[in-house]
């Protein structure tokens, strides 16, 4: 089956679209026979590892399931690491990944979580429309974290003067406290009208027109989505759906003339850069966002210089000339930045017993198919002194 789905020709992938459960949990069938479907390993449809990896002429895997398709670089057994003890700091994704695979390998494992829920980013994700199914992927993790007896802690930060401490009690500490937005220093950012894309997702306030969305990458598409379309899911509403992507049953092809409805809403994006926006999104995802955009009427103005936010605009240089946007609503989406509570001097010192993963370790075009893979290869790879 792995050799099927790795070889297997980009034309022929309507195959692999079918497949996609399969990959994210190989025993979806059996767990559902049990009634265990809470322990099922749910594909959130992201595309990521599975399509996306098979138009680029990679290896198929899953983002929810790093071992799909490599399955013999995991075999594990309980006695590997039988008595040791495991703390990972942070309860997004990365660090639940981290904490399931350590308990797998024998470790007692620990998490702690400086916020009152786990999810992290996922959490944020999971609010904007299309990606509801996230939230199945948290349900996963804390129903193995129950399963496997990991000690999950809630509302417990990890702080510099908990180094020395835990390292008494732990072989191994796995930091995975993930990213922040990063906030650009631009007059204005202050205002009360100013959000950013963090805040505004998890504050969700009544929406201003007209808004700026400033930034062009993934997470200014879906805060753009998150703006537009949030008292309205497309993904749950079947003839919202169909209506706008012109499908229908009653005729040859099952093809309609499209009727988008443009948002009442007038938004805009903005960024410094020069390009596409949204041109790190997925291959097979990456086009229907950006189309959903512009059929909501959103407009896009890139290579600009920043001057400053007022009460009532977005000023900003284009080409020479200076322009004050009109703006109501302003989200900043420029970037995230490493969220390490250890020092650099700590993690010298502790080399080999402190490990960084995912956003905490690399905020630079950050996704969970990264972040999750590393964060198990982290734990995978671990050795305990004797």
């Amino acid at each position: 089956t792995n050799a099927y789905l790795h070889w297997r020709p980009a034309s022929q992938s309507g195959f692999l679209f079918r497949f996609r459960p399969f990959l994210a949990d190989p025993d979806f069938v059996n767990k559902a026979a049990q009634g265990r479907s809470r322990y099922i390993n749910t594909c959130i449809a992201c595309n990521q590892a599975c399509l996306d990896h098979v138009f680029e002429g990679k290896k198929v895997s899953c983002l929810v399931n790093p071992e799909a398709c490599e399955e013999n670089l995991w075999e594990r057994s309980s006695d590997q690491h039988k008595g040791k003890k495991l703390l990972v700091v942070g309860a997004g994704v990365a660090g639940l990944a981290a904490a399931r695979e350590g308990a797998l390998r024998g470790f007692q494992v620990t998490v702690w979580e400086s916020a009152s829920e786990i999810g992290g980013q996922f959490k944020i994700a999971q609010e904007i429309p299309g990606k509801g199914d996230y939230q199945e992927t948290l349900r996963y993790f804390l129903a193995e974290s129950e399963r496997l007896g990991i000690n999950l802690e809630c509302s417990r930060p990890f702080r510099e003067t908990d180094v020395e401490s835990s390292l008494k009690h732990f072989d191994h500490v796995v930091i995975a406290t993930g990213v922040r937005p990063q906030i650009p220093s631009i007059p204005g950012r202050d205002l009360p009208h100013v959000f950013n894309y963090s805040d505004w997702i998890q504050k969700n306030p009544p929406v201003e027109s007209p808004v700026v969305i400033i930034g062009g990458g993934g997470v200014a598409v879906d805060t753009a989505k998150h703006v537009l379309f949030k008292k309205h899911d497309p993904s749950l509403d079947w003839t919202q759906f169909f209506k706008e992507w012109g499908i229908t049953p009653k005729t040859a092809g099952g093809i309609t003339r499209k009727r988008p409805e443009r948002s009442a809403i007038e938004l805009t994006l903005i960024k410094r850069s020069v390009g596409a926006f949204g041109k790190l999104l997925g291959k097979t995802t990456g086009w229907a966002h950006r189309a959903e955009l512009k059929r909501a009427g959103v407009k896009f103005i890139d290579g600009v210089e920043f001057k400053q936010i007022t009460p009532n605009a977005v000023i900003y240089e284009r080409s020479g000339e200076s322009v004050e946007h009109p703006a109501k609503t302003v989200i900043l989406c420029t970037g995230q930045v490493p969220v390490v509570p250890v020092s650099e001097k700590a993690l010298l010192l502790h080399r080999g017993r402190i490990h960084i993963v995912g956003g905490a370790k690399n905020a630079v075009a950050l996704d969970a198919k990264r972040a999750i893979r590393e964060a198990m290869t982290c734990v995978r790879d671990l050795t305990v002194q004797k």
